[in-house]
């Protein structure tokens, strides 16, 4: 029949996220240092972030292919 590749592909990354916000909210920028991870023939990403600003906390992403996005 078949079989999944035997590879998956990590990609370490960093990002900031900046808002401004009306109303009384906080403005800011938020950074962030993750690791993103594809398989499955690149038809999945799984995501891991952690925020650097205040609180931080882990953040968890999860990314269906394009190949799918018609059925979702």
């Amino acid at each position: 029949y078949g079989r999944t590749p035997p590879h998956m592909t990590l990609a370490p990354y960093g990002h900031v996220v900046c808002v401004a916000e009306r109303d009384g909210g906080e403005d800011g920028c938020y950074p962030s240092l993750g690791v993103g991870a594809t398989f499955l023939f690149d038809l999945l990403r799984f995501d891991v972030a952690y925020g650097l600003r205040d609180e931080g906390g882990w953040r968890v992403g999860v990314d269906v292919g394009r190949v799918f996005w018609g059925i979702l």
